[in-house]
């Protein structure tokens, strides 16, 4: 299949048709990472946690997931009501264009809003999020559901239940894909009537990554790879991030 040619489950498809018969009306999410494309809808007044995925898709450059998203809304029964799309990258101040930093660096890697699918994204009713700032409201929100425990396990003791709530503290959130993003969610005490914590993107995952002292018995081993890891990626020319190892790609060095 050509990364362009994406195909809505004719299932799904004819439950989003019913949809709009009734006049519910629907909602697109788009998750866009440095692989994968996945796109998702709810009806109008379903919780969010209960999407269904129209359909998935490879893409790696601006134009080629432009391309693939008018072939979503060419078979769209309507457009969609709104839209929201998360994307590995920074945002630019005015909410309009992202550059996906994990795309390789010939392609066009910024995403336009203006640029996609009027029936997908709907102009006015569009909102761009950091992929980690999404993350991070989604698990807000599943934790004033009291929902935590329904997606989430304790890495130090799977057995053990989950919170079904987040205490009002610091939390930091990692998602390790293609590359490493970072989000916070901070205690916001003062307004906590509308939420209990405020989202902080991060790009932490582009720090670069500090070896050990010279006296350290690893010091030789550490700086050693550091360089190969160096050269491989960035032809030597830039040091290596930590998302260059807390990542997919990581795990095969």
């Amino acid at each position: 299949m050509s990364k362009t040619t994406v195909q809505i489950d004719e299932k799904t498809l004819a439950t989003v048709k019913s949809w709009v018969q009734e006049k519910k009306g629907f909602v697109l999410g788009i998750d866009i990472g440095a692989t994968n494309t996945r796109v998702g809808v709810v009806h109008q007044g379903q919780a969010a946690a209960d999407y269904t995925i129209l359909c998935s898709f490879e893409a790696d450059d601006a134009t080629e997931l432009a391309a693939a998203l008018a072939v979503v809304g060419a078979q769209l029964p309507a457009p969609a009501l709104a839209c929201g799309i998360d994307a590995a990258g920074p945002i630019s101040e005015d909410k309009t264009t992202v550059v996906i930093t994990n795309w390789p660096e010939a392609h066009d890697r910024t995403i336009d809003l203006a640029k996609l699918d009027a029936r997908v994204c709907p102009p006015g009713k569009t909102a761009l999020l950091n992929d980690l700032e999404a993350c991070c409201h989604g698990i807000s929100a599943l934790s004033e559901a009291g929902q935590l425990g329904s997606y989430f396990e304790l890495l130090e003791d799977a057995a053990k239940p989950v919170p079904a709530r987040l205490q009002p503290r610091k939390h930091l959130v990692m998602a390790m894909g293609t590359g490493l993003g970072v989000g916070v969610l901070l205690d916001n005490a003062e307004t906590r009537e509308k939420s209990c914590f405020t989202v902080l993107p991060m790009e932490i995952g582009h720090t670069l990554v500090t070896h050990f002292g010279e006296k350290h018995p690893r010091y030789e081993s550490d700086s050693k790879f550091l360089q190969w890891l160096s050269r491989k990626v960035y032809g030597g020319e830039h040091s290596a991030e930590f998302e260059d190892i807390c990542s997919g790609r990581g795990l095969a060095w």
